[in-house]
């Protein structure tokens, strides 16, 4: 019930982050405040002549949490007191896209992670194991869970322990009930020193995804080339999840919603799941590989290819439902970041069409032509490069990779990939 009434109470801040920025547009409107210095001394103004006690008299954090513990008394002030700055940060983040209409207000269901105060959660080490207790408010018994680390492939069991040592810095958890089993999740974020690998920032790993190869990671100078292949497994393995979940909800009696849909969808929900989690382990794992691969070749920069707008091509619904691109690159970039390798998105164009030796440009020399001697037949095998002027020949993805890293440099964060700037090293 705690969790639940949580999950409410951050969908009515949200909303409540969208009629006051709402409000205040309208005030600037009426002002016609064009500049920000305007729309500050205006917003001074505003605030100095309302009341403390009303409605837009204070901070839309602390108005928001005036409101949320109005409506919800029950909640504690460890899950109430973080919820405004959280909730505000991400709102600002997507105001730009809610206006424009690209985007729609975030709405939190169930299984939402809910934030609360690193004051509230403490762990302790006893003979048993590793317990945490999160304690509700001043005054009060805390809820007691214990950690059940499994076979601890990961490493969390040395991780808490170091916590617990103060060895280990950590910020603001989260709690989390999955929905189809009930279990509890903490989240707990932790501040990993910055490792000095010294690198190279002159050395580029140029990063192609796609799905004849999921990624192919190639150096700006040298051969020395990654490749994580599992691109048609995860095809397949999507495929038969998909497959599976459509056979459950036709084989459901009356899949229509009303009382009792959540039951009977629930193994077609779990099925799903299943898919997710699949997913984002098979792009964690590829996303560690390519940043190991910079760090073994001392590489201190990566490119990727800027792929913003490719989903508004119709062309292929199917390719961009099941191609979690945008997820992968952010597990790059943020694992990249951790490392001190720093991360630039280029333009895509032309970048598997140009030959690496000598840098010429023509769209026949991504497909390799095979004519059977027998009956004449041709096959194209989209995978082979060949240059048409020095013969060069090479995976394709290698050939991209290798082109994405080499743009020039003084390239801003989103470049254009230019014939010169390509040319072989």
């Amino acid at each position: 019930m705690l969790l639940s009434d949580a999950r409410r109470a951050m969908n009515q801040y949200v909303s409540f982050c969208y009629i006051s920025d709402e409000f205040m547009g309208l005030v600037y409107k009426a002002r016609k405040a064009e500049t920000k210095e305007e729309k500050t001394a205006i917003k001074q103004e505003f605030f100095n002549k309302v009341k403390e006690d009303s409605l837009f008299g204070r901070l839309v954090q602390n108005t928001g949490e005036a409101i949320v513990k109005a409506d919800f008394p029950e909640l504690p002030s460890c899950i109430t007191n973080p919820m405004g700055n959280y909730l505000w940060s991400i709102y600002t983040n997507d105001r730009s896209g809610v206006k424009t209409g690209e985007k729609t207000l975030r709405s939190y269901k169930k299984g939402a992670a809910i934030g609360v105060s690193k004051a509230s959660i403490k762990f302790e080490a006893d003979d048993i194991g590793h317990r945490v207790y999160w304690k509700l408010g001043r005054s009060g018994e805390p809820f007691t869970f214990a950690i059940p680390y499994g076979k601890d492939r990961g490493g969390y069991r040395k991780q808490v322990q170091a916590m617990i040592d103060g060895e280990l810095d950590w910020c603001e958890p989260t709690i989390q009930k999955r929905k189809r089993d009930g279990k509890l999740f903490l989240n707990v974020p932790i501040k990993e020193p910055m490792r000095d690998h010294k690198l190279d920032s002159s050395l580029v790993v140029g990063v192609d995804v796609g799905l004849n190869c999921l990624m192919f990671a190639g150096l700006s100078k040298g051969s020395a080339r990654w490749l994580w292949g599992g691109s048609k497994e995860l095809r397949v393995y999507r495929t038969q999840f998909q497959e599976r979940r459509r056979r459950l909800l036709k084989e459901s009696p009356g899949c229509r919603a009303g009382h009792g849909y959540a039951r009977r969808t629930k193994a077609a929900n779990l099925v799903s799941d299943k898919e997710r989690c699949y997913v984002q382990n098979a792009n964690h794992t590829a996303s560690k590989g390519v940043v190991d691969f910079a760090i073994r070749n001392r590489a201190g920069t990566i490119h990727m290819e800027d792929l913003s707008g490719i989903h508004k091509n119709k062309k292929n619904t199917w390719l961009y439902r099941n191609w979690c691109y945008f997820e992968l690159q952010t597990m790059i970039k943020q694992k990249a970041e951790r490392a001190g390798i720093r991360v630039l998105f280029v333009n895509p164009r032309n970048t598997s069409i140009i030959c690496p030796e000598c840098g010429n440009v023509d769209a026949e020399q991504r497909v390799e032509v095979n004519k059977c001697g027998e009956c004449g037949s041709v096959k194209r095998d989209r995978t082979k490069f060949m240059c048409k002027v020095c013969g060069f020949k090479g995976h394709s993805d290698y050939v991209a990779s290798v082109n994405i890293a080499r743009v020039s440099d003084g390239k801003e964060k989103r470049g254009v990939v230019r014939e010169q700037d390509v040319v072989g090293v």
